[in-house]
């Protein structure tokens, strides 16, 4: 059983890009995940790197600003 992590997918929607924040055992699951919560986005990256986390947290931090 292999603890849970926080992965960033990165979904293709509606012309747009959507980031959404998931806790899953492992890439293939946050992607299930994604998919079951946006049935009609295409998932276009899938990573747990810490450093992405802290750059997303980084700049909502960096929005609450202006």
């Amino acid at each position: 059983h292999m603890s849970k992590q926080t992965f960033v997918v990165n979904l293709f929607l509606k012309g747009r890009t959507k980031i959404v924040k998931v806790s899953a055992s492992s890439c293939k699951e946050a992607e299930r995940f994604a998919k079951k919560e946006f049935p009609e986005a295409e998932v276009s990256r899938v990573s747990s790197e810490p450093t992405v986390l802290d750059y997303f947290k980084r700049m909502k931090e960096g929005k609450k600003d202006d």
